[in-house]
């Protein structure tokens, strides 16, 4: 009898020939995935939000010029 895998397990060490596997072939960061992953959806949801709000900021100093373009 074989026992199931946990999804971090599969994860970080995908079986030879999986999508998993090709995922990280491809150059998939799994291990970041499996980490948001033990986060609770709550959790993942003020990460984004905190991103956010940081994302809000740099554009309000760009728009008052205390950031320069670079591109």
């Amino acid at each position: 009898m074989s026992m199931s895998r946990t999804a971090e397990e599969k994860l970080l060490n995908p079986r030879p020939g999986s999508k998993i596997a090709e995922a990280q072939d491809f150059g998939i960061d799994l291990t970041l995935l499996a980490s948001k992953l033990k986060k609770t959806p709550q959790e993942r949801i003020e990460e984004l939000q905190s991103g956010m709000e940081f994302l809000d900021e740099l554009k309000r100093a760009r728009r008052k010029g205390q950031l320069v373009k670079t591109r």
